[in-house]
């Protein structure tokens, strides 16, 4: 008697895993998704929500000034890096030549993750004041609306997962002049606004009673990079979508 463990898919001509790889495939995408929820929870504190062991004006090495922004920067720059699309879409590519586009995706949350752990380890607080809430009643408040727009990434978060296919192709719809499809609707965040998940982290950053150099410096530079994202989605949009342009080349519509 034979016992066959993989079998072959006839689209792509890649070996199927068979139910040892699929477990072990699950078990590492529940690894990488544990990271995530833990790196998002410590995010929040590190912005001055709730007190952490080391958030973004607590703990470091009493480095000189000059040298903490410097490795901030750093830092910045490649938890940027990382997380754009372009570096997150090679990437994947990149590992799909070798392992299940599952598997890809998990390595980069959890690649995505420990960068983040290392930018929450390694940062360096800069202490001086960029300005202060004067009245003690709006300390609460602030906090209160950075919660929330915490609160907002997470379900602006969960919306674009759920609905991901359908949201993508409504905007693209719009773009290309195309109508919009008689059944199903667009999340109803996504009606109110186009960017939530950017929206709730500026919100989430930007809303603090004391704002420090090193508060303003990662404020500064990830809003800079959700406008970057922005662009990003922007500019890609139609093209990803160019088989539902009338005038797109044949040769596009085949892909």
């Amino acid at each position: 008697m034979t016992l066959v463990l993989i079998d072959h898919n006839g689209r792509n001509h890649r070996p199927a895993a068979g139910w040892t790889a699929r477990a072990l495939g699950a078990c590492y995408a529940v690894t990488a998704a544990i990271a995530l929820a833990c790196t998002f929870l410590y995010a929040i504190g590190f912005s001055g929500v709730f007190p952490v062991p080391k958030g973004v004006d607590t703990g470091g090495g009493g480095w000189a000034a000059t040298v903490a922004l410097t490795s901030d920067i750093e830092l910045l720059g490649i938890f940027a890096f990382l997380h754009s699309g372009v570096a997150r879409s090679a990437f994947e590519r990149m590992l799909q030549r070798f392992v299940a586009p599952g598997t890809a995706h998990s390595t980069l949350v959890l690649c995505s993750s420990l960068v983040t752990a290392l930018l929450f380890a390694a940062w360096q607080p800069l202490p001086a004041i960029v300005w202060q809430a004067s009245d003690s009643w709006i300390a609460p408040v602030l906090k209160s609306l950075s919660l929330s727009g915490w609160l907002a990434v997470v379900y602006a978060a969960l919306l674009s997962r759920s609905f991901e296919s359908f949201r993508t192709r409504y905007l693209a719809l719009g773009i290309v002049g195309r109508p919009q499809p008689a059944t199903g609707e667009a999340p109803r965040l996504y009606r109110v606004m186009r960017y939530p998940l950017y929206l709730g982290f500026a919100l989430a950053l930007w809303s603090t009673p004391v704002m420090t150099a090193g508060h303003f410096l990662l404020a500064s530079i990830a809003t800079m990079f959700a406008g970057f994202c922005i662009w990003l989605e922007e500019r890609n949009l139609p093209a990803r979508f160019a088989v539902l342009h009338p005038t797109a080349p044949a040769a596009r519509r085949g892909r």
